[in-house]
């Protein structure tokens, strides 16, 4: 990030009319700038803020997502899983926004734990989909839902959507607006069609899929790639939306079948790779030999994933779906009507629920369409870290996770401790755990590039 852009530094200290803050420490930056963690003088208290460096394209978005908050303050405690907005103030030449200091993003726990049991995953698309239902309300359309900007607020699995940035009024969507990240993008949206707040939606969906499988479903590096992935998965788009898109013709011939990766790349200059972790020849795979509750997380999961945006599932349809409505949320507690959780038994059944069919699961789609590894991180190093020429079974990996864990009695943790299986586990800082999530990283890419055709072996394979 230029320094000139952005003036201020850990220990540096931000003055506002009712407060002072003293910067901690650096939360997270992106093309806007950055997010701090800083002490309120006033009230003596941890929060979050948002720093906008000083250019006047981001100064205008700025003001765009100020509108969007001050929109969403008038919903007061009524607000759901959404982050609670302080105010703003400028400090010399930034303008700062102040938020309530919540924990990790999705994507952080991905990061560390590769994937999440059902009974999480249920409690967490519940509570986001009841966000967007009181967004819907008021003809607010996110833009930017992933992993990312949905983030943790304490131990009893309530998380809250951040990151107002792209956030617009349904009457300013525009054809061509900037929306969100290109592995969340809806069809309307690569199509270049009008589009509603079912873009968010989908992309709730996609994130479902995310905290299932520990990967993207369709981590497209570009909008083509997209289009691509979403065909080898859920079949052709519907011939209206293609003969209705301004951007059809970038990836389909004027028969409206999709261009080849080649002719893509002789009219655009843009070159494809890989980038699946798996394919699926269609949704209905993820539940195949699984019990009925992941059925069900799937038939939720393809209501949120319809291609045309008019049968895509709403908000509501989602919260009275069978999957999110199923005795079995009783486990990680019962939710009001704006997606807050009321209570919360322990986490350890979000934890070790059908650990055995989640693996079985895993390795079915591993071994039917291995593909080559991905980057979980926009930019990052490959999520399987330094490849570790032994091979061990899922299972046996399972054995020896267990044998460690059994080892440690007791973990220390950062912020909550989690009671599993009647042994104590940290979300934050869990040595066995990561260990073995290193492991079981690397022994699946090695085993990717072993079975795929079109990927030749690694010197350690061979």
């Amino acid at each position: 990030m230029d320094v000139q852009d952005f003036r201020i530094s850990e220990g540096d200290w931000l003055h506002g009319p009712s407060s002072s803050y003293r910067v901690d420490s650096f939360l997270g930056e992106g093309t806007f700038g950055k997010v701090a963690k800083c002490l309120k003088t006033a009230t003596n208290e941890w929060v979050a803020v948002k720093i906008i460096k000083d250019r006047p394209v981001l100064i205008a978005q700025a003001e765009q997502e100020l509108a969007m908050l001050e929109r969403l303050r008038t919903l007061g405690p009524e607000r759901g899983a959404i982050v609670r907005w302080n105010g703003c103030f400028q400090d010399r030449l930034h303008i700062c926004l102040e938020f309530e200091l919540l924990g990790m993003s999705l994507l952080e726990y991905l990061e560390e734990y590769q994937t999440l049991e059902l009974d999480w995953i249920r409690s967490i698309v519940y509570q986001v989909a009841a966000a967007l239902g009181i967004l819907q309300m008021i003809g607010i359309i996110h833009s930017d839902i992933k992993p990312e900007n949905i983030m943790l607020v304490d131990d009893s699995l309530n998380v809250k959507i951040i990151d107002f940035g792209l956030a617009c009024h349904v009457s300013q969507a525009r054809v061509g607006a900037p929306t969100g990240t290109t592995w969340y993008k809806a069809p309307e949206l690569l199509l270049g069609l009008p589009y509603t707040g079912a873009i968010d939606v989908w992309a709730l969906g996609c994130v479902a899929l995310d905290l299932f499988t520990g990967y993207p479903i369709y981590p497209g590096d570009s909008d083509y790639q997209m289009v691509q992935y979403i065909m080898d998965t859920q079949g052709p788009f519907p011939y209206n939306m293609m003969v209705s898109g301004v951007k059809t013709e970038q990836f389909f011939t004027s028969s409206y079948t999709l261009k080849s990766p080649e002719t893509y790349y002789h009219e655009t200059g843009i070159k494809t790779t890989e980038n699946r972790c798996y394919c699926l020849n269609s949704l209905d795979d993820l539940a195949e030999g699984a019990e009925e509750d992941t059925h069900r997380f799937v038939d939720l999961v393809k209501g949120m994933l319809q291609l045309e945006a008019d049968w895509r599932s709403s908000p509501q349809a989602v919260l009275d779906h069978p999957f999110s409505t199923s005795p079995a949320v009783a486990v990680v507690g019962r939710h009001d009507n704006a997606g807050h959780l009321l209570a919360s038994q322990d986490q350890s059944s979000c934890r070790n629920t059908s650990v055995g069919t989640k693996v079985a699961l895993l390795e079915s789609l591993v071994s039917k369409q291995p593909l080559s590894s991905i980057k979980r991180k926009r930019g990052g190093t490959d999520s399987a870290g330094n490849r570790n020429s032994t091979q061990i079974s899922l299972l046996q990996k399972r054995q020896r996770f267990d044998a460690d864990t059994n080892r440690s009695s007791s973990v220390t943790v950062t912020e909550v401790t989690l009671n599993i299986s009647e042994r104590s586990m940290a979300v934050a800082e869990i040595q066995p755990v990561k260990s073995w999530i290193r492991r079981l990283r690397r022994f699946l890419v090695k085993l990717l590039q072993s079975l795929c055709c079109c990927c030749p072996p690694s010197e350690e394979l061979s």
